[in-house]
């Protein structure tokens, strides 16, 4: 339901993709105005807890932006693996869903990484946490 909320609330921009960065990692796409599909992929914070509690020694981490390089120790290592990893997913299925249509999307993102994540993202983009709660209040006033 909050992808469907999402893409309600991006309804204004014609072609829009909506990366929700919530326990699920989403991408949204609507494309002439109507909801077209998406991608699923892990949560950000939810595969740090995962990572954590499925080992032993690997410990539960807060992620550091100023990471720059590979790590010396074991949290380094990852925070720049969970960095990079996320860089590269999050790029990739950009690209390939932007690519299909060759046409323009509005980048929209919103969910607790999105401040983040907004300065690794190739494309343009804008961050608006209220898209969810405008796509439900869009559905209300319709409903009235």
């Amino acid at each position: 339901s909050d992808r469907i909320a999402n893409a309600i609330g991006a309804k204004k921009f014609k072609n829009s993709l909506v990366l929700d960065f919530g326990t699920a990692t989403t991408f949204d796409v609507i494309k002439n105005g109507a909801y077209e599909g998406g991608v699923i992929a892990p949560g950000v914070k939810l595969s740090i807890k995962n990572l954590s509690n499925a080992t032993a020694l690997l410990p539960l981490i807060n992620l550091n932006s100023n990471q720059k390089n590979y790590g010396k120790n074991t949290k380094e290592a990852l925070n720049a693996g969970f960095i990079w990893g996320y860089e590269g997913l999050i790029n990739n299925i950009i690209n390939k869903i932007t690519s299909k249509w060759k046409m323009k999307y509005k980048l929209i993102l919103t969910g607790g990484y999105a401040n983040f994540f907004k300065k690794i993202i190739k494309k343009k983009a804008i961050i608006d946490q209220n898209i969810t709660i405008k796509g439900i209040a869009k559905v209300y006033k319709e409903l009235i």
